[in-house]
C-alpha cells in the first residue's frame, strides 16, 4: 500500500520535472530511512478488528461517502463505513482475495483471488452476480474500465496471461498468453482506454492494446521483480516498483512512452 501511494506522489509531481527523458529511475534516499511524511499524511481508523486479524490485501474507495471495499487473505470482502468503523455488508470469494475493486457505473464490487476467479459481487446479495472463469492460476490484479462502452474489466494472473472481459455480459472478450508473465499488476491508462499498462515477475513493465491484445510498448527490463504499476492521469506517464532486498532494488520507475 505504501508503495502505491508512493507511486501516486511522484506522479502527481512530475510536471516539476518538465526535462525528464524516455525512461528515468528515481530511486528512494538511502540516506536515512524514509519518513512518513516524505510521501503522505495518514489518518487511521478502528477497522482492523473487522478483519478478525486477517491479512488486507487490497482497498478500494467506493463513489458513497466515507466507504470502501477491503479483501483478505481468508477470501472475505467487506464494505466498510471508515468513519464509524462499521461493516455495511460482507461476502466471501471463497480462497484468498488479491485484489478488490468498485464500479461506480454498474453499483458492484468486483473481487480476484487464488481460485483463478473473479467474482463481481451486488449490494444485496449474498452470492455474486456474475463470476469470471478463464484463468488456470491465481489471478492477481484486475482493472476496470468504464469511460467508454462496452465497460471492460481487465485480470491478470500468473498463468502468464492478460483477459479482457465485457462487464455486461461477462464474456470473455480476449485473452493472450506470453511465457513467463506472471502478472503482478495491471491497470488501464485514464487517457486511452485502449491501453492496459502491466508489470510481472519477469521483471518488466508492458502496455497493452486491447484492440489487438498485443503489446504495444515494453520497457526495458529491470533487475528485480516489479511488483505494481499505475499512470498519471491526463499523460503518457507510467509508474512501477519493484521488490528489494538488503538494500538492493526497491526502486520507483517513472516511464515516459508515445501515443
Amino acid at each position: 500500500l505504501s508503495l502505491s501511494l508512493s507511486l501516486k506522489f511522484f506522479l502527481r509531481h512530475l510536471s516539476n520535472n518538465p526535462k525528464m527523458g524516455k525512461v528515468q529511475s528515481l530511486l528512494l534516499n538511502r540516506q536515512r530511512p524514509p519518513r512518513s511524511d516524505d510521501y503522505y499524511f495518514s489518518e487511521s481508523y478502528p477497522v482492523n478488528d473487522l478483519h478478525e486479524a486477517m491479512d488486507v490485501t487490497s482497498v478500494a474507495f467506493s463513489h458513497e461517502e466515507n466507504t470502501f471495499a477491503s479483501a483478505d487473505s481468508k477470501g472475505k470482502i467487506r464494505l466498510i463505513d471508515h468513519k464509524a468503523a462499521e461493516v455495511n455488508h460482507s461476502w466471501s470469494h471463497g480462497q484468498s482475495a488479491t485484489e478488490v475493486l468498485v464500479s461506480q457505473r454498474f453499483n458492484f464490487i468486483a473481487s480476484s483471488g487464488r481460485d483463478g476467479q473473479v467474482k463481481m459481487w451486488g449490494r444485496e446479495n449474498e452470492e455474486p452476480k456474475m463470476t469470471l472463469r478463464g484463468h488456470s492460476m491465481a489471478v492477481t490484479s484486475i482493472a476496470l474500465q468504464e469511460k467508454e462502452a462496452p465497460s471492460e474489466l481487465c485480470s491478470g494472473s500468473r498463468d502468464s496471461c492478460v483477459a479482457l472481459w465485457d462487464v455486461e455480459t461477462g464474456s470473455l472478450l480476449k485473452k493472450t498468453n506470453i511465457s513467463r508473465n506472471l502478472v503482478t499488476c495491471v491497470r488501464f491508462s485514464p487517457t486511452d482506454s485502449h491501453i492496459v499498462g502491466q508489470c510481472g515477475e519477469d521483471r518488466s513493465v508492458k502496455l497493452w492494446d486491447t484492440r489487438q491484445m498485443r503489446v504495444c510498448v515494453e520497457f526495458p527490463g529491470k533487475r528485480h521483480i516489479q511488483l505494481c504499476c499505475d499512470f498519471r492521469s491526463c499523460s503518457n506517464i507510467i509508474a512501477s516498483s519493484s521488490s528489494g532486498q538488503n538494500g538492493i532494488g526497491g526502486e520507483i520507475t517513472i516511464s515516459e512512452y508515445l501515443s
